[in-house]
């Protein structure tokens, strides 16, 4: 399942230039989609990283999705798990 998660995480992030600070170290050029920080080799959203960026990115996909058919919605998440197999 975390595979999983990581996969539709990196997969909706693809392309974003953002960055954010680390929970830790509070550097701040750290890329949006980064899992490890460069600096302190820690997760630069904290103890519930993972949780924390599944959920962004899933705002972020539900912003950028509203005009678009559900259909092809659908076929993106059955192709995700596909390739999770």
């Amino acid at each position: 399942m975390k595979q999983f998660l990581l996969l539709i995480a990196s997969l909706a992030a693809f392309g974003c230039g953002e960055t954010k600070e680390c929970h830790y170290c509070k550097e701040t050029d750290i890329k949006f989609e980064a899992e490890i920080c460069r600096h302190c080799q820690k997760d630069p959203d904290g103890p519930n990283g993972l949780v924390i960026r599944v959920e962004r990115l899933a705002e972020g996909a539900k912003e950028k999705n509203k005009n678009k058919n559900p259909l092809s919605v659908l076929s993106l998440v059955l192709g995700v798990l596909a390739l999770a197999k």
